[in-house]
């Protein structure tokens, strides 16, 4: 058992993984970290190396849970309005608008892709900032404002689309 002093909010698994530890389950009083299952050279070697880059051991970590939850937000507002069903049903669509030469329905088709290409030129940009994101609190400070696409939703349907013979 060994034990060392921690801040809160610092991710503990990133410890656990420089101890080769990663499933244990530590315990945390106050600011007093314990660790069953090392020495305290190991521990205290981990901290030391743990805070001796703190790109790769605390802030990365951050980077990674954020650009996923602004990955899944971006991809949960597509869904809710085009569900993957009809995502299913525009794509054949536009492969027989493609064999068929149909260029008006291409374009209907084009105008809900531009607008799905804008909801992810929305996450690109918030992924970016989280990368440029120089601390824990501005990269958790990081969020991705939708509601601009929101309004441009072009709202087609797949009976506007079967309809365009064109």
């Amino acid at each position: 058992m060994a034990t060392a002093s921690w801040a809160s909010g610092q991710p503990v698994s990133t410890l656990l993984d420089l101890l080769g530890l990663p499933d244990n389950i530590p315990t945390i009083d106050g600011d007093t970290l314990t660790i069953e299952g090392c020495d305290q050279a190991q521990l205290d070697a981990a901290v030391q190396q743990y805070h001796a880059d703190p790109e790769a051991y605390q802030l990365r970590p951050v980077r990674i849970a954020k650009q996923q939850q602004v990955i899944r937000q971006a991809a949960k507002f597509v869904a809710e309005r085009y569900p993957t069903h009809l995502q299913t049903m525009y794509i054949a669509l536009m492969v027989d608008a493609l064999i068929n030469g149909l260029n008006d329905r291409m374009a209907y088709i084009a105008t809900l892709l531009a607008w799905v290409k804008s909801v992810a030129q929305k996450s690109i940009d918030a992924e970016a900032a989280i990368g440029a994101a120089a601390t824990a609190d501005d990269i958790k400070a990081v969020t991705i404002d939708l509601e601009d696409v929101k309004a441009s939703d072009p709202q087609t349907s797949i009976k506007t689309a079967l309809g365009i013979d064109t």
